[in-house]
């Protein structure tokens, strides 16, 4: 049962954590539809464009750096990206796992990618050299 509270004068049904659901699974449709619904079978627009942005970048030297909110999205990049030999990092590796990607990124030439989802990367990380 929802928590209920007083406004107006009117007993109110508090039903945050549906909505903050619904709103997370808004937010990975935008993100990624395959993390909504597994049966999707089309690119996404936003990797579409990420390949683009990708392509354009590398071509000029520079490296890049993908950022997730979700994990099986850093998962699926690094499958859909394979040909670049990502480097990832997320919350759901160990840390020796997660320093050995970062690693990768600093010093292998072949890695120019990196994606990982802003908490595996925590303070004090830095990826340049």
């Amino acid at each position: 049962m929802s928590p209920e509270f007083i406004s107006d004068g009117k007993l109110i049904n508090d039903d945050a954590e549906v909505i903050l659901k619904r709103l997370l699974r808004l937010v990975q449709c935008a993100s990624n539809p395959i993390l909504v619904d597994k049966s999707y079978n089309e690119s996404p627009s936003k990797l579409i464009k990420l390949k683009e942005l990708i392509k354009d970048i590398l071509s000029d030297g520079s490296e890049v750096i993908v950022w997730s909110s979700f994990i099986k999205n850093v998962e699926w990049l690094k499958k859909e990206l394979f040909t670049y030999d990502p480097a990832v990092a997320h919350g759901s590796m160990l840390i020796e796992d997660r320093n050995g990607q970062i690693e990768k990124f600093k010093t292998q030439d072949s890695c120019k990618i990196f994606i990982a989802t802003p908490g595996a990367a925590k303070e004090g990380l830095t990826l340049t050299n």
